[in-house]
């Protein structure tokens, strides 16, 4: 009898025991945890799943977990929650914010107070659309490139504004064709419309420089 209790509380200790992970197969999506000198056998990774996403989250040692054991036996493991630790420690503890910190320092983060979602990107942003992208803003857009900036479009490329529409450069090429109506146009003060020659002379004389 006193084997059968001493078994039963194995059991019911091992039901939920602390560990990190030993060990990541991530190819397999199998982990191994470490459980006092114990290490578990190949474990099943804990899934991120919805109704409609699956997300993937490579882990690696060293992460602390907590494992439950249906029966107590450790052969039958399974991770039901990653806990933070001092490696692996929270990018926030603002009750406002939600943060996602990647080890390159890339970071998403929405300010929930202020409305304010902002995105720091270590490096390139890339983004695959196959519609059409359509983009209202309330308020005002600013964007600073530090190297160049390239718009490459397969079909028109058309910008509508109800105010001006401004250019600053240093020099400004064209190399196509440039057609332009609903208006006149001026070049450094002189029309392109209603622009007089000088020195014009009957003949085959050329005329003078516009005014």
């Amino acid at each position: 009898m006193s084997f059968e209790i001493a078994e039963l509380m194995r059991r019911f200790a091992n039901m939920l025991m602390l560990g990190t992970i030993e060990e990541a197969d991530h190819e397999a999506q199998k982990v191994r945890v470490k459980v006092g000198e114990l290490v578990t056998g190949w474990l099943p990774w804990p899934a991120e799943l919805g109704r409609n996403f699956i997300r993937w989250r490579p882990l690696k040692p060293g992460i602390q977990c907590v494992i439950a054991c249906p029966g107590g036996e450790p052969t039958q493991a399974v991770i039901i929650q990653l806990l933070y630790t001092t490696e692996f420690h929270s990018p926030s503890n603002s009750e406002h914010m939600d943060v996602t910190l990647f080890k390159d320092g890339t970071q998403i983060q929405y300010d929930s107070e202020n409305s304010v979602l902002d995105v720091s990107c270590a490096k390139d942003v890339i983004i695959n659309i196959a519609g059409n992208l359509t983009a209202h803003v309330v308020g005002d857009v600013t964007a600073t490139v530090d190297g160049s900036t390239n718009f490459i479009s397969a079909g028109d490329f058309n910008i509508t504004t109800d105010g001006n529409f401004n250019v600053k450069a240093a020099q400004t090429n064209i190399d196509s064709p440039v057609t332009q109506s609903g208006g006149d146009m001026t070049s450094d003060g002189i029309s392109a419309q209603k622009h007089i020659h000088c020195d014009v002379s009957a003949g085959v004389a050329t005329s003078g420089k516009p005014q």
